[in-house]
């Protein structure tokens, strides 16, 4: 074996031609392509970030060290836009991928549900002497916490949306890296990232908006404070989340479609009024008595014609929330 002769390493030029080689051939099995997860209307926010993890873990974990795509990763901002363009070429291609490309996924995935609110997440930890990054995308829906993401140990990507703040979060991620012996060294928190329609998609993100040194003996607990403090000021002006948490949400959209329904339906029907009108209070036994006695009967259609109307009025408004909570 002393005397065997080693291959020299293959040059960069050599390396493409051979991965383009593998790629072109048709001697293999055709790879799989991971499908997009469909969300039919009126889909919750839980429903939807569930299914986008099970697309990203469809894809392969990249053990080989190096990106099969040209992404810059934390190291340098990069605007939505181009974050977009990545993932394109991602699912395109369909190769194994690391944490950022995950994230990526994640990002292009929920870029048209503005309930969910996203903001990337960057871990430093250290063991034996070897420095690691890491990174992974905190979405929060119907105010809990949980994160999109990909790793090789299964406690450091998904987390279930059931946390309570984005430090609660942290602290969970915080103990899966302590199981692993992992000490936490640094921690980066980006911006609410924009969803489509904002101007901010061709802005640049910028990953480390908010750094958090932890290294060294540091109570963790006054910690807290300051990522409270910096998620009030990226949350403000973020609109809160339609429906309640227990029951599921209905998107904006799907609550103006209701609206917009009823409103056509009350204008298109003839003894229905434009605008809900007050019924007047209902007289005592005796005054109705002597009303009726004096009252034409003629004029008496007309009111139990008008009655139904008016009261259908106020009903139809109580329906419209029930509605739109429980959609």
């Amino acid at each position: 074996m002393g005397d065997e002769e080693v291959e020299p390493p293959l040059s960069p030029e050599e390396l493409q031609a051979r991965v383009q080689e593998i790629l072109t051939s048709t001697n293999h099995a055709k790879r799989r392509r991971p499908q997009f997860p469909a969300f039919p209307s009126g889909t919750s926010g839980f429903v939807r970030v569930r299914a986008v993890q099970k697309f990203v873990e469809s894809f392969e974990y990249n053990y080989t060290g190096e990106n099969f795509f040209d992404i810059k990763g934390v190291r340098e901002n990069q605007t939505i836009t181009r974050i977009l363009d990545i993932s394109r070429r991602v699912v395109a291609e369909a190769l194994p991928i690391k944490c950022v490309e995950a994230v990526y996924l994640g990002i292009m995935l929920t870029m048209n549900t503005p309930s969910i609110v996203r903001v990337p997440l960057i871990f430093y930890s250290m063991i034996d002497g070897h420095r690691y990054g890491h990174i992974v995308l905190v979405v929060r829906v119907e105010g809990l916490y949980g994160a999109i993401g990909l790793s090789r140990r299964p406690d450091l990507m998904w987390k279930e949306p059931t946390h309570a703040s984005m430090f609660d979060i942290i602290s969970e991620f915080k103990k899966s890296y302590e199981k692993w012996n992992h000490t936490l060294l640094k921690i980066k928190l980006g911006p609410v990232l924009p969803h489509d329609g904002s101007g901010r998609i061709s802005e640049a993100v910028e990953w480390s908006k908010f750094v958090l040194s932890v290294k060294g003996d540091k109570k963790w607990h006054k910690l807290e404070d300051a990522v409270s403090k910096y998620m009030r000021e990226e949350l403000r002006g973020v609109p809160s989340t339609p429906g309640n948490p227990r029951r599921g949400w209905a998107p904006v959209t799907v609550v103006q479609d209701l609206k917009r329904a009823r409103q056509q339906s009350q204008a298109n029907s003839p003894n229905t009024p434009s605008s809900p009108q007050k019924q007047p209070p209902r007289p005592s036994k005796t005054k109705a008595s002597a009303k009726a006695s004096k009252t034409p009967a003629s004029s008496a259609d007309g009111a139990a014609t008008q009655t139904p109307a008016a009261a259908s009025a106020p009903a139809s408004a109580n329906d419209e929330s029930r509605t739109a909570s429980a959609v």
